[in-house]
């Protein structure tokens, strides 16, 4: 037995930072989010919401000065860095034959903000397009407020027996400060709000730039 060698090229990692953002950053940010919330108009997402993200409100406060210059420093820099430290957190496989490509180091970002109302759920979906690597969500008031499930494409399409480890959905309830960060392609719903509480958070795409194909 001395001669085995193990290797793993199909992993699904997902990265659960607890309590990763300050309350008191948590609290000036769902503040600034609400009150944008309460002066947009315009709802250019409606559409997007009618289909598949009931009771959610959703919108782009970053793109519109609608946070103070620290906070979209802050937000910015935490998607960075957090999109690195996943990369580098993740399994390197072995023997594995890929397309070669030259990666830069320069992360292409797309975020948006939600407030779910009591009720509000979004249904299954992933994050792929647009040469998505990583996504992830900021929970700046998640307590209390339901869970988010992740559901792996070979759990879904029943291709792995009900006896492999990793055959099932997993199930995370966030709390206020959390970062949850996966693979884009990861398919996740989120389940109905249960309390009058809101769940404010940010949803963003991270990719790296490819200088060729």
């Amino acid at each position: 037995m001395s001669n085995l060698d193990f290797n793993s090229i199909d992993q699904t990692i997902i990265m659960h930072m607890k309590e990763e953002i300050p309350k008191n950053i948590c609290n000036n940010i769902s503040k600034q989010i609400l009150k944008y919330k309460d002066s947009d108009n315009k709802n250019t997402d409606a559409k997007m919401i009618k289909n598949s993200n009931f009771g959610c409100w959703r919108g782009k406060p970053h793109l519109h000065n609608g946070f103070d210059e620290e906070t979209s420093k802050y937000l910015m820099n935490k998607i960075l860095e957090v999109s690195n430290l996943y990369m580098q957190s993740l399994p390197q496989p072995t023997n594995l034959n890929m397309q070669q490509v030259h990666v830069t180091k320069q992360w292409n970002v797309n975020a948006w903000f939600n407030a779910n109302d009591k009720g509000a759920e979004n249904r299954e979906h992933a994050h792929t397009g647009n040469l998505n690597l990583v996504s992830g969500v900021f929970y700046f008031q998640g307590t209390g407020t339901g869970f988010i499930e992740f559901i792996p494409q070979h759990y879904m399409y029943r291709t792995t027996h009900v006896a492999w480890p990793y055959h099932g959905t997993s199930y995370y309830e966030p709390n206020d400060g959390d970062i949850l960060l996966f693979p884009s392609h990861l398919v996740h719903k989120v389940h109905s709000n249960p309390i009058d509480r809101q769940r404010i958070n940010m949803a963003f795409n991270a990719g790296l730039s490819l200088e060729e194909f």
